[in-house]
């Protein structure tokens, strides 16, 4: 299952297109990135060579398909925190569509993370993640 974010294009004079998010929609996804980072964090310390695997050559593993950061290439691990940084701590309030799209990549591979994982019982009251489908909303009832 995935839980639907609707966003509406926001004007500005950026280059970039952002897209402006319902504040409670805003705060769950930042929630979500501060339990990726959380479960994977978790998982490093596991010695577990499947685990490993994932964690060397999925989430610290620098990639081209995600927006580069202004140091360079950006892996699973430096997106998420550089992205929870600018939006808790910096001047971000929005998201652009490239960020939307590796929020999409990304959350569908924890979501297979945590399936392969669940018997760890790291967090056994912890509810399943969902991948996070972004939608643009194509009309507000007044």
């Amino acid at each position: 299952m995935a839980k639907q974010i609707n966003y509406d294009p926001k004007t500005t004079n950026a280059r970039t297109q952002y897209n402006k998010i319902d504040v409670n929609d805003m705060a769950f996804v930042q929630g979500e990135l501060v339990r990726y980072m959380a479960l994977m964090s978790e998982l490093k310390r596991h010695r577990n060579r499947d685990i490993q695997n994932i964690i060397n050559q999925w989430y610290t593993k620098k990639t081209r398909t995600l927006p580069k950061s202004s140091t360079g290439e950006n892996s699973p691990e430096t997106f998420i925190s550089g992205l929870l940084n600018n939006l808790m701590f910096g001047t971000q309030n929005d998201l652009s569509q490239v960020q939307m799209d590796a929020l999409e990549n990304i959350s569908a591979n924890m979501e297979l993370v945590y399936d392969a994982v669940k018997g760890l019982q790291l967090q056994p009251n912890s509810p399943d993640i969902e991948k996070i489908e972004f939608r643009q909303r194509l009309f507000t009832l007044t």
